[in-house]
């Protein structure tokens, strides 16, 4: 057995080879970040052991190091000032040129956030299937009597069919004229930060339908409410908002997602400060620390 294991190894160790990692690392508008701390981690091919490789950026925002594994890298990368960025399973067979987004803190705000887990106790629960009903983005539940709602940003209907995740959706719809929702392409999965700072001023559509089977893909959604328009219908006040991460839908009904409010007219602010949640919790464990 031992020779087995002798000879395994040395299989290995032919197959492994150094390989180069470069990260060009960059802020949110693509300026160069010089000094931030990269930390590279890898198993090394020769031992199976965890090995650490530290170092720093140059003045260009560039690290370079090499490793040698079959396995997979690990990589963190950070500055004060700077939202962490931390990357797993990147894949150590080949060389890598990484591009690493570290955006700026720029002015993290309290802002009302609401999470419903996507689990059958801490779900967004719709009442019937098939059926509208108004909610509030602010408070986070259904406007009343199904809630403790006041004013109704979105209505929500979930259509759940239990044999096809497929022929299972979620409509939203913007209650207000010039309301409406903005799916933006521009999320950082592994930043602290993971959509851009600021909800955009135009380009949000009245309606939204999630589909349970590319759930997925909807991980970065901005949205506008409580819109008052001049008489000539332009827009004198808004609301701003964003959904984070998946909305999550399964064939049972169960609904999932993480939702921020800025209560503030006409700021499209979304940096949320973790610290400054004004949506207190219902219970006495206190509010969860919310990513940013």
């Amino acid at each position: 057995m031992k020779t087995l294991a002798y000879f395994l190894l040395g299989l290995n160790l032919l197959a492994a080879k150094e390989i180069r990692v470069e990260l060009q690392v960059a802020d949110q508008t693509g300026n160069p970040v010089p000094a931030a701390q990269c930390v590279v981690q890898f198993n090394k091919a020769e031992t199976g052991k965890a090995e650490v490789i530290t170092g720093a950026t140059n003045a260009d925002g560039v690290f370079k190091t090499t490793a040698n594994t079959l396995e997979s890298l690990y990589i963190e990368v950070s500055k004060p000032g700077h939202y962490q960025a931390r990357l797993y399973d990147i894949a150590g067979s080949q060389d890598l040129k990484q591009l690493i987004k570290l955006p700026q803190r720029i002015n993290p705000v309290a802002l009302y956030v609401r999470h419903h887990t996507g689990n059958s106790t801490e779900s967004l629960v719709f009442p019937k299937n098939d059926q509208w009903y108004e909610y509030d983005l602010k408070v986070g539940d259904w406007v009343q009597p199904k809630g403790k709602g006041i004013v109704a940003d979105v209505k929500m209907r979930l259509h759940c069919d239990k044999e096809s995740l497929a022929q299972t959706y979620l409509e939203l719809e913007a209650v207000d004229a010039s309301a409406g929702f903005h799916i933006t392409d521009e999320v950082i999965s592994y930043s602290e930060l993971k959509l851009p700072h600021q909800a955009p001023e135009s380009n949000y559509s009245k309606t939204l339908v999630i589909n349970g089977a590319d759930w997925e893909n909807y991980r970065g959604i901005f949205y506008r409410s409580r819109v008052q328009l001049d008489k000539d219908g332009k827009v004198i006040s808004a609301h701003y908002g964003k959904i984070q991460g998946p909305i999550t839908i399964n064939r049972q009904g169960i609904v999932g997602m993480t939702h921020y409010f800025n209560g503030t007219p006409n700021d499209r602010n979304l940096e949320f400060d973790p610290s400054k949640n004004l949506l207190k919790p219902d219970n006495e464990l206190g509010s969860p620390q919310f990513e940013p």
